[in-house]
């Protein structure tokens, strides 16, 4: 379905035609074909080995609102196919040589069956606080609250705010540094340094959680620096659970990753989604 998608989309969105409409690296395409599409104004169309849909334009040359426009009409053309995410993948810089994709990076999602975790939690009457893309992800589904964050510290930051303005409920926080700037670039060094930050950010996370408070620490998928080309790779993912005073023990090999978000519910004490199996006892 994503291979035909560029046609589709020139049509449905009134463009003159597209650049790509293949898999690529995101910062290597638009560093080869970036000029080209400045020439042009052109849309810059690619995909990967994930269920998403990717459109890189210039902010200046071919505005940042048309980008998201066209990514709208997008979303809308490829519900049908059950394509997971339209990405508007900004990008500035006056020649390849200085192309630089921004902040303004924004996800269109599928919206998820429901009920899940998140809808769970705040059909409870509880607070969901998305920090970071949360809300992107989730197509805004169980969100009450919602903050977007430049950076993993900007991120650990929020979150500590947020702890501060949140009495009862579920604060989810994307990190998107470890993924974008040093995963997909296979960056290992970068990779460390982004660890040895997190790990600083941790130690004053750590003191403010309240004896009540469940820290779960994990992620969507692996992404080995050390690998060969661009994609996500398929390591399996940390799970890290913190609570006060409770005693270690090895949570064991999943069966889901859904058990995080029935674990969520469990700490809340809220129904259970249908997928997942707590991990909390």
């Amino acid at each position: 379905g994503k291979a035909t998608a560029g046609v589709a989309l020139a049509r449905a969105a009134g463009l003159d035609g597209w650049l790509h409409n293949k898999p690529a690296s995101g910062t290597e395409i638009i560093a080869r074909l970036g000029e080209y599409h400045v020439q042009t104004k052109l849309p810059i169309v690619y995909t990967s080995a994930d269920s998403v849909f990717q459109i890189a334009a210039h902010e200046q040359h071919f505005g940042l609102q048309r980008l998201y426009d066209i990514c709208t009409v997008a979303r809308t053309m490829l519900n049908p196919l059950r394509v997971a995410r339209v990405i508007a993948r900004p990008f500035i810089g006056a020649c390849a040589a200085d192309f630089t994709r921004t902040a303004n990076r924004h996800d269109y999602s599928l919206a998820p069956p429901e009920p899940h975790a998140l809808t769970l939690v705040r059909d409870a009457g509880l607070t969901v606080f998305g920090i970071g893309k949360i809300e992107d992800i989730f197509a805004g589904s169980g969100v009450t609250r919602s903050l977007r964050t430049k950076s993993n510290i900007d991120g650990m930051d929020t979150l500590l705010r947020a702890l501060t303005e949140t009495q009862r409920g579920l604060i989810f926080v994307n990190l998107v540094e470890f993924d974008m700037l040093y995963g997909h670039r296979r960056d290992a060094q970068g990779y460390a340094r982004c660890l040895q930050e997190f790990d600083v950010a941790l130690a004053r996370l750590l003191p403010a959680l309240l004896p009540t408070d469940l820290l779960i620490i994990t992620a969507d998928h692996g992404l080995d620096p050390t690998w060969h080309g661009t994609d996500h790779t398929r390591e399996m993912v940390p799970l890290l659970v913190f609570a006060s005073g409770a005693p270690a023990r090895n949570l064991g090999i999943r069966d889901t990753y859904a058990d995080v978000g029935a674990s969520a519910c469990t700490a809340l004490d809220v129904p259970l989604p249908a997928a997942g199996q707590s991990f909390l006892t």
